[in-house]
């Protein structure tokens, strides 16, 4: 003959373990979640980093570059196309030195606004960065809590499955 309370016991015993094992699979589920958005996120992050490495080299490259032609045109000073244009021994070649120039000062302008357009990127990325380190660091606090619950659902599961089986 069944003991009523040996079924209400063994039924208290099932219900707790399907509900403490469905968190379990719940929390797990999660945690691959997370595994995968922080591994997204390193992904992420070394290609930024690369990205800002190759923008901080070429930044400087440029910084070089850009003091050079700074120090070219101290040294030939404002004076030279007026120079130029005043001696006129040579229209044709004063029309094709003043056309010279007028490269030479375009092909300035379009390096510093490159170089203004690598800082802004630098900007940019050092932002990414930034922001991908702060949700990587939430997202392992995340997963070590998720952890840390994951290891007391199964100790307090253990105690009471124990008790549950002694009071059988």
């Amino acid at each position: 003959k069944l003991d009523k309370n040996k079924i209400v016991v063994y039924w208290n015993k099932s219900t707790y373990t399907r509900a403490t094992q469905q968190e379990d699979w719940d929390l797990n589920k999660k945690n691959r979640n997370i595994g995968k958005k922080i591994t997204e996120n390193e992904r992420n992050l070394s290609l930024l980093t690369s990205k800002k490495n190759n923008l901080e080299q070429r930044i400087e490259n440029q910084r070089s570059t850009i003091a050079k032609q700074i120090q070219a045109a101290y040294k030939t000073g404002n004076e030279e196309p007026v120079k130029l244009l005043l001696n006129q021994e040579n229209p044709e070649q004063l029309s094709r030195i003043l056309k010279y120039y007028d490269y030479l000062l375009e092909a300035r302008s379009k390096k510093i606004d490159q170089f203004t357009a690598d800082i802004e990127s630098l900007k940019i990325t050092l932002s990414k960065i930034q922001s991908i380190k702060q949700s990587l660091a939430g997202s392992r606090k995340e997963l070590e809590q998720d952890k840390q619950k994951l290891a007391g659902n199964l100790s307090k599961r253990k105690t009471t499955l124990k008790k549950l089986s002694k009071s059988l």
